[in-house]
């Protein structure tokens, strides 16, 4: 028996290791594209990630301060009106204040008598509505607290009937010391938008500043 194993060999044809050649250095091709790709892509969205945060936290800081400018307005408009009222022993003549544009007409500025009716307000049909109902009512002429009251969102009266409102509101004393009334400052929460506690707030919650 001459049965000897010989060695397999391999013969490739030429033209099919071109192919073969051709396929390998297209799939590293394909892969490679892909890498350099995905890594530009991921520097854009850490980029855009980047930008959007920087966005948001310069425009929350812009609405902070528009918010604080805002409250600042309605407090300082509540200490005129209060000194005003106490000094002359009469509520002031809220219609004549806004005839002169010393009020926002985003806001709805009324006087409120010690029996919870509007004495003061820019408009006359304002005028002798029963406002006793509202829990701030209660609080003031309770309570001797000389801050600005920020009561829970509400539903307006008067030239803001229909919409959602904050009330500021502060106390006014008589010259023995006793409740006078209430200075009532109503804002629409499109002016207030930038103060996103407000919305926070539960209808039983206040705030005093």
């Amino acid at each position: 028996m001459n049965s000897i194993n010989k060695p397999l060999t391999l013969s490739l044809n030429p033209q099919t290791v071109i192919v073969a050649s051709s396929a390998f250095i297209c799939i590293v091709s394909i892969i490679l594209v892909w890498a350099i790709t995905f890594n530009i892509i991921s520097k854009d969205r850490d980029a855009l990630r980047q930008e959007a945060t920087l966005e948001a936290s310069n425009r929350a800081r812009s609405f902070a301060e528009q918010a604080e400018k805002n409250l600042a307005y309605i407090d300082q408009i509540s200490l005129m009106l209060k000194y005003q009222w106490e000094n002359d022993g009469r509520a002031p003549d809220i219609a004549k204040h806004y005839k002169s544009n010393l009020y926002l007409k985003a806001l709805a500025v009324v006087g409120i008598d010690a029996k919870g009716k509007v004495i003061s307000a820019e408009r006359p049909a304002a005028l002798g509505l029963d406002m006793s109902d509202l829990s701030l009512f209660t609080i003031h002429s309770r309570f001797r607290d000389k801050e600005l009251l920020i009561n829970p969102i509400s539903k307006g009266r008067g030239k803001l009937t229909g919409k959602n409102v904050i009330r500021f509101t502060r106390r006014v004393d008589k010259p023995d010391g006793s409740f006078g009334g209430i200075l009532l400052v109503s804002a629409d929460l499109d002016y207030l938008a930038t103060f996103s506690e407000f919305n926070e707030m539960s209808a039983s919650d206040f705030l005093s500043l």
